[in-house]
């Protein structure tokens, strides 16, 4: 649900405003680019819910370099986990999670800390990074467009 809603907005807001020009910009000198904010905002959820499911995650190369290209990750993203069993999430709050952190660290936490605490936060901070990327560029685009999606 909550990746369809990511989709939905930034197919609804984004295809038809010509931003492929806008994939490579950025907020600051050195940040990461709008289309790493979306790969980012997209290996969020894939991630999480492999590693609470115990399935294998897709690997996606990260080689997009267009809006269209962007929108067909978050269509990848979204379809793969809606192939994941809800009966391979249920019930494995307590599961501990250990996952990469920074380029050589790790972290273990429980299921449910791991989705709350860190995964969907993650989520959020690089679709509202990515958000305020397009902004900081020029793109005329409002809380309302972040909050309705599609429904703006």
């Amino acid at each position: 649900m909550i990746c369809s809603s990511v989709n939905l907005f930034f197919t609804s807001n984004l295809l038809f405003l010509g931003l492929d020009s806008r994939v490579n910009c950025y907020s600051n000198p050195g940040g990461r680019r709008f289309k790493t904010q979306i790969c980012i905002a997209c290996d969020a959820p894939k991630l999480c819910a492999a590693r609470i499911s115990a399935l294998e995650a897709p690997k996606y190369d990260n080689t997009e370099n267009t809006l269209e290209e962007l929108i067909a990750r978050i269509d990848k993203t979204v379809a793969w986990l809606q192939t994941v069993p809800a009966g391979a999430i249920d019930g494995q709050e307590a599961k501990e999670i250990t996952f990469p952190v920074g380029k050589a660290g790790t972290r273990t936490m429980s299921a449910e800390d791991y989705l709350k605490t860190w995964a969907l936060p993650n989520m959020f901070f690089h679709i509202t990074t990515a958000y305020a990327i397009l902004r900081h560029n020029g793109v005329v685009l409002g809380k309302g467009d972040f909050l309705a999606g599609a429904l703006a």
